[in-house]
């Protein structure tokens, strides 16, 4: 069994965890490859929650204008490496020029079709498809690693 645990940046700089049988077997760093914290942020440019968006999200057409070049980009160091602990202050404002920068005409549906390869990914790689996925939604863990208060 397969579970997929999506957090914004968790406390390890991971921000997807990928765990096999119970066993961390994956971890994808750098934050500008976040899906959760992506569709936190094209949320918010579009004045949306995103738990409500990932509770509809079958409302959402897929829209496959970045999925590609953000999964070349993902996974690309290794689990329990020096970058399992460095951590940018400057991640989070980073991230959000990265997505306003691509200029996608429908953000929340691309990331959205970013998150559908990324699992269709990891399970293919992991020849496994018994699924699991978590969604760690606290907006605190931003402010947090920003350093800042909401």
């Amino acid at each position: 069994m397969i579970k997929i645990v999506f957090q914004y940046v968790g406390p390890h700089g991971r921000h997807t965890e990928v765990y096999q049988d119970g066993e961390l077997v994956r971890g994808y760093f750098f934050t500008d490859t976040s899906p959760l914290l992506l569709l936190w942020i094209a949320c918010d440019l579009r004045y949306q929650n995103v738990a409500d968006v990932l509770k509809n999200e079958t409302d959402y057409p897929r829209r496959d204008d970045i999925s590609e070049s953000i999964l070349a980009r993902v996974g690309d160091r290794s689990l329990f490496s020096k970058y399992d602990v460095v951590y940018d202050t400057q991640a989070i404002p980073n991230a959000y020029l990265y997505l306003k920068d691509l200029k996608l005409a429908r953000p929340i549906e691309s990331i959205l079709d970013y998150m559908d390869k990324l699992i269709k990914k990891i399970c293919n790689e992991l020849n496994d498809y018994d699924l699991e996925i978590e969604y760690g939604l606290d907006d605190r863990d931003i402010y947090k690693s920003w350093n800042l208060q909401p």
